[in-house]
């Protein structure tokens, strides 16, 4: 149980990371083109579905908790909405002032 639970834990870590920067990857593209910012969107949600199941199956390994196991994941895509909004406050007033970035 304690290394499924350290792989949990590495897993869930790992995908946090990886998911703050799809955060700013869909909040640009849709900046720069709703069109091919839905297409990014939706690419990055359905994504999104096995990196959920990777990180909630070794914490359910780990604990036999479902609701645990569900909450970790959640909290782990979290972190992408929080890269979106990081793009919209940082990046959107460049945008508007060099349209051509």
């Amino acid at each position: 149980r304690t290394r499924n639970f350290r792989l949990a834990l590495v897993m869930m870590l790992t995908l946090t990371a990886h998911n703050f920067p799809e955060g700013l990857a869909v909040s640009v593209s849709n900046m720069k083109n709703e069109s091919h910012g839905l297409v990014v969107t939706v690419a990055i949600a359905v994504h999104n579905i096995p990196e959920g199941l990777a990180i909630a199956t070794p914490f359910f390994a780990a604990t036999g908790n479902r609701f645990y196991s569900v909450m970790m994941a959640f909290l782990s895509g979290l972190s992408e909405p929080l890269g979106a909004l990081v793009a919209l406050t940082l990046l959107r007033p460049l945008f508007r002032e060099y349209p051509w970035l």
